[in-house]
């Protein structure tokens, strides 16, 4: 076996949580590489257990000047990032500062 010293393993590029209704923590994915795929079915990199999320509902993609991207699936609720809602289809990059973003998809 090999061992990794510090700075030799994979960078982690983003974090997501998910959170539950009350704000707690219920699930957290260190990011290495883009694409992300988030939905329902489980050959997606972040699985929702949520009825009100499509399959295959949103990727998260390197965007520009490495910058993530949100491109939303085929759904009918789409994906809300802060107060905007993006319908199915569309693609929105995601704040460079600031906050981290607020996604809401289905009902979480």
């Amino acid at each position: 076996p090999r061992r990794l010293r510090a700075g030799q393993g994979p960078r982690t590029l983003a974090l997501i949580e998910v959170l539950d209704r009350d704000g707690q923590v219920r699930h957290t994915l260190a990011v290495q590489a883009w694409p992300v795929a988030i939905g329902r079915a489980i050959d997606n990199d972040l699985v929702l257990a949520d009825p009100h999320v499509a399959a295959h509902h949103l990727r998260l993609v390197a965007g520009t000047d490495d910058t993530p991207a949100l491109e939303v699936g085929r759904t009918r609720n789409g994906v809300v990032l802060g107060s905007h809602r993006h319908g199915s289809g569309a693609m929105q990059p995601l704040p460079a500062t600031g906050a981290a973003p607020l996604l809401t998809v289905g009902r979480t």
